[in-house]
């Protein structure tokens, strides 16, 4: 996956495993020069797969966003697990609720954030979301 599609500079590539017999979907729009991506597959049971399948998004990183999940209001089940960050980037895997149709589904996440290289750059973020 590479992001913008439409121009010779990439601000992005990554590489997603592949599992027989599932296939990533990909919700991101369809643009040229769109920076974000948003792919979903099914790779849970047949319930959690309509309700939460898991997710990767990737794109320019939001300014408050590593401080938003490193103070979250988490229960006592859920939060960080691991934080860790050099020069290049940031690493965070944090668990979570969220609620869907009258339930709460525990979330598995895991952030990477690749600092831009040059300063009139923006932080790049692949986030991987599993139920």
């Amino acid at each position: 996956v590479e992001r913008p599609t439409g121009t010779k500079r990439k601000l992005y590539y990554f590489e997603l495993p592949l599992v027989k017999g599932k296939v990533w979907g990909d919700y991101s729009r369809d643009e040229p020069k769109e920076t974000g991506t948003i792919l979903k597959g099914p790779f849970g049971n047949k319930t959690e797969n309509n309700i939460f399948p898991t997710q990767v998004i990737a794109g320019k990183l939001e300014d408050e966003m590593i401080p938003r999940i490193r103070t979250g209001n988490y229960s006592s089940e859920t939060g960080v697990i691991r934080d860790v960050e050099t020069a290049d980037q940031v690493d965070i895997e944090w668990t979570d609720y969220e609620k869907r149709r009258y339930n709460k589904y525990k979330i598995h996440n895991f952030m990477r954030v690749l600092r831009a290289k040059e300063k009139n750059q923006k932080d790049v973020v692949v986030f991987l979301q599993i139920p």
